[in-house]
């Protein structure tokens, strides 16, 4: 490193490791402190922070093992694109997108929550958070769980996340401790801060004071953001954290209150009517769930020995003479019923219900 640019020209330091701040390199000041007490001054020492009295250096890049962020390749500058605690050069991976929540009070316990285009907060499958940390969408997922992890911080990290719009929520976890508190939040995508939001209050003290702040959704595959940054209203069974609902809440674009997961596009939250283009032939439905069409009554008459053997929405009749036969279930108000049907009421386990009954029986009397 050239002198002009060099915080230390007359000693050796490839760090350039200035720990006061004064511009003046470490090595080059006599810092009459041990920091670490491992019997080494800070000036000389080469994990000031750490204790190392044998300032093992494997890579030789002034760092030592102790606390070099990639001890076998040396890396003086100690860069961590991610922030990981990995070096860059001894990374695998540096996440694509991830997004830090932190906070001062270790009373505290926030939960950082990243919902998948069709999630719902608090989801054991489609909400990355505290009880599903390693989803498969949202890799390597929640690396850092606050306050069991030190320092107070959360993070849910996406190494190649699928495209999709994305969903960031924090919610405040109710403690014996002050439940009322702050927090901090910073998104990240491509190896820069997009976004960074708060700080925010939060009050947990339950009943109607549980509340959740949804911050933002995300589009990795863009880097763009939605700010939402709204206070929302948590309903909790018994207080309990990991039991809770969001009616207020935007949730996933393509959560189910917005559209079926299989008509909504993630990328633009749209919903997509699958039956749109569907010519059906006379008689025939377009299923809504799959844009096929259908015979809606194909299941009438078939065998069976109770509702189990029939198709969805088709209730096993018993026509005497030993004939069980399936009959879909019909409205009397609107009663459609497929031709040789008609519109009956009847009981199933003690319950009024009508379906279309075969007026021959199911073939009763064809014997």
């Amino acid at each position: 490193m050239g002198d002009a640019c060099d915080n230390c020209p007359e000693r050796p330091n490839p760090g350039q490791r200035d720990t006061d701040g004064d511009g003046l390199g470490d090595a080059c000041v006599e810092i009459e402190q041990d920091t670490d007490g491992d019997g080494r001054l800070d000036g000389d020492d080469n994990c000031p922070e750490i204790a190392n009295p044998n300032q093992t250096d494997h890579d030789l890049d002034g760092v030592g093992d102790a606390c070099d962020n990639c001890p076998e390749l040396p890396n003086p500058d100690q860069r961590d694109s991610d922030q990981s605690g990995a070096g860059d050069l001894c990374d695998p991976l540096i996440d694509w997108a991830w997004v830090a929540l932190s906070w001062a009070d270790e009373r505290l316990d926030f939960d950082l929550h990243v919902l998948h285009p069709e999630g719902t907060f608090f989801s054991r499958t489609l909400d990355c958070w505290a009880a599903n940390t390693e989803a498969p969408w949202c890799s390597p997922g929640y690396v850092r769980d606050a306050p069991s992890d030190r320092p107070l911080i959360e993070e849910v990290r996406m190494g190649v996340p699928t495209p999709g719009w994305y969903t960031v929520g924090v919610d405040l976890y109710p403690t014996d401790g002050p439940n009322v508190g702050e927090s901090e939040l910073v998104f990240h995508c491509g190896g820069q801060e997009i976004a960074r939001f708060g700080p925010q209050q939060l009050d947990a003290r339950g009943g109607d004071g549980r509340q959740l702040w949804e911050v933002l959704r995300f589009n990795p595959l863009t880097c763009e953001t939605v700010i939402i940054d709204e206070i929302r209203d948590l309903s909790c069974a018994d207080d309990n954290a990991s039991e809770c609902d969001c009616e207020a809440c935007d949730q996933g674009v393509c959560a189910p209150d917005s559209c079926p997961s299989n008509q909504c596009n993630p990328i633009t939250g749209m919903c997509v009517d699958l039956c749109e283009r569907a010519n059906c032939p006379e008689g025939h439905r377009c299923d809504p769930a799959t844009g096929q069409c259908a015979d809606p009554f194909a299941g009438t008459c078939a065998e069976c020995r109770n509702f189990n053997d029939c198709p969805e929405g088709f209730f096993c009749v018993d026509y005497g003479l030993g004939v069980r036969g399936c009959a879909a279930r019909c409205d009397e108000a609107s009663p459609e019923c497929p031709a040789g049907s008609q519109c009956e009421e009847s009981v199933f386990q003690g319950e009024p219900i009508s379906l279309c009954f075969d007026q021959a029986g199911c073939g009763q009397g064809d014997n």
